[in-house]
């Protein structure tokens, strides 16, 4: 169970309830990874589906309550949902900077909530879309 007073956010993963949380070791493992434009990083590979960018802020964002469980080869080995991690790792990393309070409140001007929302309506509607072959 996480306790958001302390960073903590619930992700479901492959059926396990597991704890995200990015802690100022943790973001400091986000700019010695990814750039001190991490956000940027993360907010591109959500967009071009760069898969290895973001199991390396996943497995960074779990390590602190499942230490080395969730390396990102273990991630991409896992496959999970890719929306839902994404938006596991904002709703995370919008707890680490601006606190929980920020996560429960409407999030309408989150751009990268909007991208998401854009994303889902693009994938179902392709889904969908019966093939033309």
């Amino acid at each position: 169970m996480s306790n958001h007073l302390r960073g903590d956010v619930d992700l479901q993963m492959s059926g396990e309830s597991l704890v995200m949380c990015y802690d100022w070791e943790a973001i400091g493992r986000l700019v010695t990874e990814l750039g001190k434009d991490f956000d940027s990083q993360i907010s591109a590979a959500s967009i071009d589906f760069d898969l290895p960018v973001l199991a390396i802020a996943l497995s960074i964002g779990l390590e602190k309550h499942q230490p080395g469980r969730f390396p990102p080869k273990a991630i991409m080995d896992l496959s999970p949902p890719v929306i839902t991690m994404i938006e596991g790792i904002q709703k995370a990393i919008t707890v680490a900077f601006h606190g929980s309070m920020e996560v429960s409140g409407e999030q309408s001007s989150n751009p990268l909530k909007i991208l998401l929302k854009f994303l889902r309506k693009i994938l179902w509607d392709w889904w969908r879309t019966p093939s033309k072959g």
